[in-house]
């Protein structure tokens, strides 16, 4: 790896995958089937076709976020494409993730809600702004 900040580190990221499909499969289960099923079918709704699932996408995301690289198109085509492509073998090319990147909107935000609710609440809080 190029990225001298970070060394691959293989059990965080297949943490952070096992923890997004969970969610992702509590999702589709709970609001897909039961909340939004019968308008979907009503209104002839189809899922958009995609090769990697969205707990992949969403992995990619937030390993992103611990990888140590300042530029995500430069994190996908250099690390991703050539390190990580035995991780996600249907991997798409950065410009179609691009494009996907809405679809895990929801479970993005979700999976921040969980972690933090599952988080030690010391009463200490704070934003960084730094630039």
């Amino acid at each position: 790896m190029k990225n001298k900040d970070m060394l691959f580190d293989e059990n965080l990221l297949i943490e952070i995958f096992v923890k997004a499909d969970d969610l992702c499969k509590n999702i589709e289960k709970e609001l897909f089937s039961k909340i939004l099923e019968n308008k979907m079918v009503r209104d002839g709704y189809q899922k958009p076709s995609c090769k990697m699932s969205e707990s992949e996408i969403m992995t990619l995301l937030i390993y992103y976020h611990y990888s140590g690289y300042k530029c995500f198109e430069y994190f996908y085509c250099q690390f991703v494409a050539n390190e990580l492509n035995s991780y996600f073998p249907k991997l798409l090319s950065y410009n179609r993730f691009t494009e996907v990147l809405s679809s895990v909107s929801l479970p993005l935000f979700l999976f921040a809600k969980v972690l933090c609710s599952e988080s030690l609440h010391t009463g200490i809080s704070f934003i960084d702004s730094k630039k």
